[in-house]
């Protein structure tokens, strides 16, 4: 995640990607909004595709790239194409 491995132990099978961004990693940027994939608050990148993380199961990202709104930034301090759009 963000170019950096991170090991998570004992999250149960069930939990939310966003539950682990959260409470375990305490990377607090994303957002819990709506909870049924309606608003986008909680909206991270795997893989290069947008997902809800709170509907994504944690244990289906293992080994995949995540880059959550930490991340999302350009090296340079320009503004992405997104934050551009805001």
């Amino acid at each position: 995640m963000n170019g950096k491995n991170y090991l998570v132990r004992n999250a149960w099978y069930f939990e939310s990607l966003l539950s682990v961004l959260r409470d375990r990693l305490e990377l607090t940027d994303t957002k819990f909004g709506c909870g049924h994939g309606q608003c986008g608050a909680c909206t991270v990148y795997v893989d290069n595709k947008a997902v809800n993380s709170s509907l994504e199961l944690a244990a289906a990202t293992v080994g995949c790239k995540i880059t959550p709104i930490e991340g999302y930034n350009n090296k340079d301090g320009s503004l992405t194409i997104l934050q551009e759009c805001f």
